[in-house]
């Protein structure tokens, strides 16, 4: 069965000039929505357990959390 991940959001950039070229100095992507789906249904997973999905898969990688 297949499974697809759709996200939505956008994304917050900063740019830095360095030796005449244009370089990208911060990135960070904005979260909207999630959906999941199948050949069979499609569902809309909520912020707090798309928080707890990363938080659980960062702590399993041994990520930071991102939280300051």
């Amino acid at each position: 069965m297949t499974l697809t991940l759709n996200e939505y959001g956008h994304s917050d950039e900063t740019y830095e000039k360095s030796g005449g070229r244009w370089r990208v100095e911060t990135s960070i992507a904005i979260r909207l929505r999630e959906d999941v789906a199948t050949p069979l249904f499609s569902i809309h997973v909520s912020e707090h357990i798309g928080n707890a999905g990363t938080g659980f898969a960062r702590k399993s990688a041994g990520r930071p959390s991102g939280k300051a």
